[in-house]
């Protein structure tokens, strides 16, 4: 009597093909989550830049007498609190920055250059903390002149 063949898959080729899958699957799920770090994270640095630009901008386009004032409460609130965060900047205030998780703080000086006067640098620092809690800064340096001409880096 002739014996019919079976068809099919033996045990050991189920556990290896079950187990290649496994690993392919797990690997789409890593790449899946790294992904989305670096998403967060340049999520982040979009937005910091945006806060940092919204101020440059606001303090390119205020008149000398508002970018004046803007130094003297800088300067005033420094002097009395060194190492502390301003409270606002010109577009945002603190109860913004920090809904979008950041913190600013703002520096100020006087430059005077062979006697000249009318120019005001200001620094403005962002701060903010990832998932992680890895801290990270970036900061714009703002150049002011009472001519109405402006610099950043």
């Amino acid at each position: 009597m002739k014996r019919k063949q079976q068809s099919g898959f033996s045990l050991v080729e189920t556990v290896i093909g079950v187990g290649v899958m496994a690993l392919v699957i797990t690997g789409g799920l890593i790449a899946i989550g790294q992904a989305t770090l670096m998403s967060e994270k340049s999520s982040e640095q979009v937005l910091a830049d945006f806060v940092l630009r919204s101020e440059v901008e606001a303090l390119r386009a205020a008149d000398w007498a508002t970018v004046s004032s803007h130094f003297s409460t800088v300067s005033s609130y420094n002097d009395s609190n060194p190492g502390d965060s301003y409270a606002s900047l010109l577009t945002f205030t603190e109860q913004a920055l920090l809904d979008m998780g950041l913190e600013a703080e703002v520096t100020s000086a006087q430059l005077n250059a062979n006697n000249e006067t009318g120019k005001l640098g200001f620094r403005v620092l962002l701060n903010w903390e990832d998932r992680s809690g890895k801290s990270h800064a970036e900061a714009r340096v703002l150049v002011i002149t009472e001519g109405g001409f402006s610099a950043d880096t």
